[in-house]
């Protein structure tokens, strides 16, 4: 039987290792919210109220902004590329066209995201700006990565401009992000954390 440790966002699975067959088996039967990493199972269906609610922020912004096909989507299950083992679900990724779907031990995942945007907690910050950081750009299709912090009014943009990833960091009520889009959109901080009661 597999035991599990609980955490601030996230169920942790920490005595059975799984294979992607035994993972896609699972998710299969499951209504949870899972990701594999390292043989490992997170469990994300849990989130804080400030996570949902800031999640919930840039659906309504995000969809706003982007002329269609363009959308924000939640619950998109991804494989990065050239890895294996490895099975994510970001909080919101964006499309830009006709979702495009990669089969894998019969999971329908979707293939590309042009945008990926995970709100951080202490427990998954350190994953979220290292492993994810590495496996969301190999992703061909992705030019945005955005690390959105939610004790604070905070945003790690990584873009992509011709092979090359940049890093910026964005602080504050008052300030604003733009993405590489065609056309581009901004997006301001005060939108993204409308409603936040910072602690």
């Amino acid at each position: 039987m597999c035991k599990f440790r609980k955490a601030d966002h996230g169920i942790i699975a920490t005595y059975q290792r799984y294979t992607e067959q035994e993972f896609a088996a699972l998710v299969k039967v499951s209504d949870r919210r899972l990701e594999l990493w390292d043989g490992q199972i997170f469990d994300l269906s849990y989130a804080s109220p400030t996570h949902r609610d800031i999640v919930r922020n840039l659906v309504e912004v995000l969809g706003k902004k982007l002329k269609p096909p363009g959308a924000p989507y939640t619950s998109e299950p991804i494989r990065p590329a050239k890895t294996t083992g490895v099975f994510r679900e970001p909080d919101l990724v964006v499309l830009c066209g006709p979702r495009k779907i990669e089969t894998i031990h019969g999971l329908e995942l979707t293939a590309n995201p042009v945008v990926v945007v995970e709100v951080i907690s202490p427990e998954t910050e350190t994953a979220d700006r290292n492993e994810k950081l590495d496996e969301y750009r190999s992703i061909a299709t992705l030019r945005e990565y955005l690390i959105v912090a939610q004790r604070s009014a905070n945003v790690t943009q990584w873009t992509k401009r011709g092979d090359v990833w940049r890093e910026s960091a964005t602080v504050g009520l008052a300030a604003s992000i733009t993405l590489s889009l065609s056309p581009r959109i901004t997006l301001a901080l005060r939108d993204i954390y409308r409603g936040i009661a910072f602690k």
